[in-house]
């Protein structure tokens, strides 16, 4: 199997496999067992996906009942592959689950980079590619300011999408992004929109034709606020780290105006 995922690592880039290939590495101590009652506390909620285990999945006698769930593991104990089995699951191996999973979004626009050559392709995958901190969340009201009068584009965002209780009526749109939260979804399906993949995407715009391309505030972070010219040099409005809130604290000369200055 490390070979098989070698080649897959070498081949698609995935971040996954990468993760699979050194986990099949690890020695016999640093892949420990997993119990059936802690898979299946995991997998609530969970059952269209695949739980993938680098390791053994272990029976619990205090487990009564048992989910349909699909699992791939190095090695089942014989009670717990029959217990899953007959609840209807499925119990795969890392061969299986190659074959199965998706070789995922950043492949995927690779090659469409490659074979089409168009700029929004180009620009979606150096968004995969990513990290998280510059992958912000866009909410769903921001979402609905930025698509107003274009209710006939496809909104793209290589992020989250985010519920905003602050928006009462949603219009009808149709949204691609990495994730959708559970309420955000359900809103925008009950208001007859779409919820769709980047997969789907590729099959209905391949070149990003008729699609918006969104993203989120990046330095609406805390921690964004804290950076800039030092706290209490002329002209600057970086927040300054405060040992505490109170009345004695950071908010006389230089913090206002009836004091001296204000920066």
């Amino acid at each position: 199997m490390a070979l098989l995922y070698r080649f897959l690592v070498r081949r698609t880039g995935s971040k996954f496999n990468a993760v699979i290939l050194k986990r099949l590495c690890r020695s016999k101590i640093n892949s420990p067992p997993i119990s059936l009652k802690r898979l299946v506390r995991f997998m609530e909620g969970k059952e269209d996906k695949i739980a993938v285990i680098v390791g053994t999945v272990t029976d619990d006698k205090r487990m009564h009942e048992v989910p349909a769930m699909k699992v791939t593991a190095l090695r089942f104990t014989e009670t717990v592959r029959a217990r899953i089995l007959q609840a209807g699951g499925e119990c795969l191996t890392f061969d299986q689950l190659a074959l199965r999973a998706p070789l995922g979004q950043n492949t995927l626009y690779r090659f469409l980079v490659r074979r089409t050559g168009s700029k929004f392709n180009a620009v979606i995958l150096k968004r995969l590619c990513r990290s998280k901190i510059n992958s912000p969340p866009i909410s769903l009201k921001r979402l609905v300011r930025f698509m107003e009068g274009k209710e006939d584009k496809i909104a793209v965002i290589v992020g989250t999408v985010t519920d905003d209780k602050r928006m009462h009526e949603v219009p009808a749109m149709k949204v691609t992004a990495l994730r959708f939260t559970e309420t955000v979804r359900a809103r925008i399906l009950q208001a007859g929109g779409e919820c769709l993949t980047f997969d789907q995407l590729a099959l209905r715009a391949p070149l990003g034709q008729n699609t918006i391309l969104l993203r989120g505030p990046k330095n609406a972070r805390e921690a964004a606020k804290h950076f800039g010219p030092a706290p209490g040099v002329p002209h600057s409005h970086t927040k300054p780290y405060v040992r505490s809130k109170g009345r004695k604290f950071e908010r006389a000369r230089g913090r206002r105006n009836s004091r001296g200055f204000r920066v």
